[in-house]
C-alpha cells in the first residue's frame, strides 16, 4: 500500500518529470500541445507503479523503448488532459515538491492553465506556450 500522499510526492520529486510536448499536426494553427505527467521505473517495479495508479486514480503503464540500455525500464504517463488537470495538478499542489522541480511542475501548472482557457489555439497563446517550455527541464536556467 501507499503509506501516505507525502510518501507519494516524494517519490515523484526523485524520479517523475512535468513535460510539455509542442508538435506541428495538420491543424489550422499548425501546432499540437499536450502535457505529460511521467515516471520511469525498472519493470521490478511495475506493482509499485500500478498502486500509484490505483492511488491517483489515473495514468497508464508503457514499456519503454526495444534498445538495450532502456529494455527493462517502464513509464507511468498521465497525458489526458482533464487527469492532469483535475487530479495530478491538484494533487502536487495539495502535496508540495521540494527540489528544483518544482519550478518545472509551476510552469507546467501554468501551460495547463493556458490549455483550459484555450488560448494554446491561439498563436499569441502558442508563443507563450513555448517560451515558457523554452526554460522547463533540462532548460532550465539556474
Amino acid at each position: 500500500d501507499i503509506p501516505d500522499p507525502n510518501w507519494v510526492s516524494g517519490f515523484i520529486d526523485g524520479d517523475g518529470s512535468f513535460f510539455v510536448n509542442i508538435a506541428k499536426p495538420n491543424s489550422l494553427l499548425g501546432y499540437s500541445t499536450k502535457l505529460m505527467f511521467r515516471l520511469a521505473q525498472h519493470d521490478r517495479d511495475i506493482n509499485l507503479l500500478k498502486l500509484i495508479i490505483k492511488y491517483l486514480d489515473c495514468g497508464a503503464i508503457q514499456r519503454k523503448g526495444s534498445s538495450t540500455k532502456n529494455f527493462n525500464m517502464i513509464d507511468y504517463n498521465v497525458s489526458k488532459f482533464n487527469d492532469i488537470y483535475t487530479k495530478i495538478i491538484p494533487f502536487f499542489k495539495k502535496y508540495k515538491i521540494s527540489s528544483m522541480k518544482s519550478l518545472d511542475f509551476e510552469d507546467f501548472c501554468k501551460v495547463a492553465e493556458l490549455m483550459y482557457k484555450n488560448e494554446h489555439k491561439t498563436l499569441e497563446g502558442i508563443h507563450k506556450i513555448i517560451e515558457i517550455k523554452s526554460n522547463m527541464n533540462s532548460n532550465r536556467k539556474l
